[in-house]
């Protein structure tokens, strides 16, 4: 591949050899030698800097990279590196002094022509490009469709999932270097040539970096030099979409619209923008969106905010009939089939959600709601083993997302793996303490952990969160019966007993509740309990809670005395304490001591026995 990339040079087919840099760039991005051939092939001078300056971070001894820089004026003058006068000499003048003596010249070592041909690469490396360096920007993109610059490649063919994921020194490695594609972006709407060519041409290269800041530099230039240009103001507004300042996102929108009515875009980017100012704004949203499908019939990126809109109310079946419209005239967009992907799952059609989140997928693998898509679509399917792949991709980029990381967190405890579900639990708590599940979830992780006190707290969060979770209440109970506090767990189960929803947890409920009165020694209430678990129907109680309360009632029939007459059934006393305190262990109390001091009453004096006929021995 690198032989035909220095072809390609030769050549002069600069696409060509960036696309074989860049491809070697993925699989080796810690060779300096290739940073320093891309400098050769980019566009800009600041381009053209950058890689040269990566070739030096990662060699700095790189003669052709420091000569690069030197050149640039990124670096003083070195003499050491200056090529000996006698080394210079074009070909040209070498041919034409052989043809003028008619003597050979002398031959020069290979290392010097070595060292002239890297110089030579550093004056190739001052034509321009910027290609590589948008290729670096993709993994900023965001969920929303933004309108991004032409890619210079067709769309790739991709794996659905990667085989592996590289975290290199604590940050995840970009996708585009990990994948064996990259995303090729939505065309613009509008590229009309401006006199401020320069500045807008620049802006739009940021742009489709996603580098917002330098983007918005440029593009104010060029709306100084243009002001009444409705796609540079346009541009301005979807930067500060990008960078949620909305109000001035709003006021840019405006203007396009008050200055050029018929242009499109500006109705769909002040229909996002009204909606992330407040998304009960559905109605002048959709109004807007219908102006802008009305501007321009083609427009799809309009159809894909529609059925974003039907997304967010619900509205599934008319979220995919705007899909319909938008693959109509964006048949290659990822977004239409994710879209299409959420409102399937949303009807509860998992066959057709799955096979939609792969099909965004393939045809944009930096695409990352796609692959938190997949994951739960596999979730609802019941294969959460499937699920942990796609989930890991997903978290990796987005660690902020705290509901993927509690399906990581199901889908590792469905594998029997308690510390990497753990650890999914704590970040996604650590993000958002408002999940009940989750709480429960870790609380009986912990519980089975034998950490029945921190277990106690998670279910009283959840609790706090839904007082009138079934779950939450019951598991309170169980953390005090295992903390060793019967009391507290019996009145716990009975006033769990009011939140059970159907025969199942009723009998739950009595199963727990059994073993805290054999606890408290209560064993004649507790066999009425066990007994009445024996009794239910199979199908409204656990087989295993059966087994228990048979071995129970017969350990107990051993240790119940003989039968008395009947009396009243016992009344329980039991005292509840909110937060159950360890009682400290009883000071041991000092022998009293014997004294000899006589007893009050009087010892008998002997009475002298009668003689006997006969000796007693």
């Amino acid at each position: 591949m690198f032989n035909e990339a220095m072809s390609a040079i030769q050549a002069g087919d600069r696409p060509r050899a960036r696309d074989l840099l860049t491809r070697l760039l993925k699989i080796g991005q810690d060779n300096p030698d290739y940073w320093v051939w891309m400098s050769a092939v980019v566009e800009t001078s600041k381009e053209r800097t950058f890689c040269l300056k990566e070739a030096l971070r990662l060699n700095p001894q790189h003669a052709a990279a420091r000569r690069g820089l030197i050149l640039m004026g990124s670096l003083p003058p070195e003499e050491s590196l200056v090529l000996p006068a006698r080394y210079q000499k074009r070909n040209w003048q070498a041919k034409a002094s052989a043809l003028e003596g008619g003597e050979q010249s002398k031959a020069v070592p290979k290392s010097q022509f070595a060292l002239m041909g890297v110089a030579l690469v550093v004056v190739l490396g001052l034509i321009a490009f910027a290609f590589f360096g948008a290729q670096r920007q993709f993994m900023r993109r965001t969920s929303a469709p933004i309108i991004f610059i032409p890619s210079d490649t067709p769309a790739p063919t991709v794996e659905t999932t990667p085989t592996a994921l590289q975290i290199l020194s604590g940050s995840p490695t970009p996708l585009w270097m990990i994948l064996k594609a990259t995303y090729t972006p939505t065309p613009l709407y509008i590229n009309t040539p401006h006199s401020s060519s320069e500045a807008y041409r620049i802006g739009l290269r940021y742009f489709g970096r996603q580098d917002w800041k330098n983007a918005l530099t440029y593009f104010k230039q060029a709306a100084t030099a243009e002001p009444t240009a409705p796609d540079i103001e346009y541009y301005l507004g979807e930067i500060h979409r990008a960078q949620g300042n909305y109000p001035q996102a709003l006021q840019s929108y405006n203007g396009v619209i008050k200055d050029t009515p018929g242009f499109a875009p500006a109705y769909l980017g002040r229909a996002r923008v009204t909606l992330a100012l407040n998304e009960k704004n559905v109605e002048s949203a959709l109004i807007d969106l219908q102006t802008a499908i009305e501007k321009d019939g083609s427009y799809g990126e309009a159809y894909l905010g529609l059925a974003e809109l039907y997304l967010q109310t619900g509205e599934n079946g008319q979220a995919l009939e705007a899909l319909e419209q938008a693959e109509i005239r964006m048949p290659e967009s990822p977004l239409v089939f994710l879209y299409r992907a959420e409102a399937y799952l949303a009807l509860k059609d998992a066959g057709q959600a799955l096979e939609n989140a792969r099909r965004a997928n393939q045809l944009d693998v930096t695409l990352l709601p796609a692959y938190r898509l997949i994951g739960q679509v596999l979730q609802s399917n019941g294969d959460l083993a499937g699920s942990i792949s796609p989930l890991n991709v997903y978290v990796t980029y987005q660690p902020d997302d705290a509901q993927a990381w509690a399906m990581l967190a199901n889908a590792y405890l469905d594998q029997k793996n308690a510390r990497d579900g753990l650890k999914a639990l704590d970040q996604s708590l650590r993000l958002d303490n408002r999940q009940k599940e989750a709480y429960l979830l870790r609380a009986q992780l912990l519980l089975d952990q034998d950490k029945a006190e921190s277990a106690l707290n998670d279910f009283k969060a959840a609790s706090r969160l839904d007082a009138t979770s079934y779950e939450a209440s019951l598991g309170i109970g169980k953390a005090l019966m295992a903390m060793k506090y019967p009391g507290d767990a019996y009145m716990q189960f009975e006033r769990t007993k009011a939140l059970a929803q159907d025969e199942l947890q009723n009998a739950e409920v009595i199963f727990w509740r059994a073993q805290s009165l054999e606890k408290l020694g209560q064993l004649e209430v507790a066999q009425r309990d066990y007994k009445a678990l024996t009794t239910l129907p199979a199908g409204s109680v656990n087989a295993e809670w059966v087994e228990y309360a048979k071995e129970r009632l017969a350990a107990m029939a051993l240790l119940t005395p003989s039968p008395k007459p009947k009396t009243a059934t016992p009344t329980i006393t039991v005292t509840f304490t909110r937060q159950p305190t360890k009682t400290k262990a009883p000071t041991a109390t000092r022998q009293p001591t014997r004294t000899s001091t006589p007893s009050k009453t009087p010892l008998p004096t002997k009475t002298p026995v009668p003689a006997s006929p006969t000796p007693t021995r």
